[in-house]
């Protein structure tokens, strides 16, 4: 079958995988475990991603500076760089900030539905 992951990118299921998903059900601090390694795992390939940033961003001011430029382009593309960055920023927290509310509503779904003693 097709499913989605957690990136939000669809991938062709086995039966054995769902099986497996059934099964860690029954299990829920296995489950918490198994998702607690792969938060881990996506945590430090963020670290290795963050961590290329000075030497990519070094890299590309070598490459920006070996150029010659008009100050009119250099303004221009000084300009449109820094309005990327900041959209990049501006969709970084509001990704964040829906995750946050997604989770946030699923426990209190999750509270609602607990049956009261």
């Amino acid at each position: 079958g097709i499913g989605i992951g957690e990136d939000g990118g669809a991938f062709a299921s086995s039966s054995g995988e769902r099986r497996q998903k059934f099964m860690l059900t029954r299990y829920p601090k296995l489950k918490k475990a198994i998702n607690a390694r792969r938060n881990l795992a996506r945590c430090f390939r963020e670290l290795d991603f963050y961590s290329q940033i000075p030497i990519t961003c070094d890299r590309l001011r070598d490459d920006l500076h070996s150029a010659e430029w008009t100050e009119e382009e250099w303004n221009s593309l000084r300009d449109v760089s820094r309005e990327h960055v900041e959209l990049e920023i501006f969709l970084v927290e509001a990704e964040a900030g829906m995750k946050k509310r997604i989770d946030e509503e699923a426990k209190d779904n999750i509270r609602t539905n607990e049956p009261r003693s």
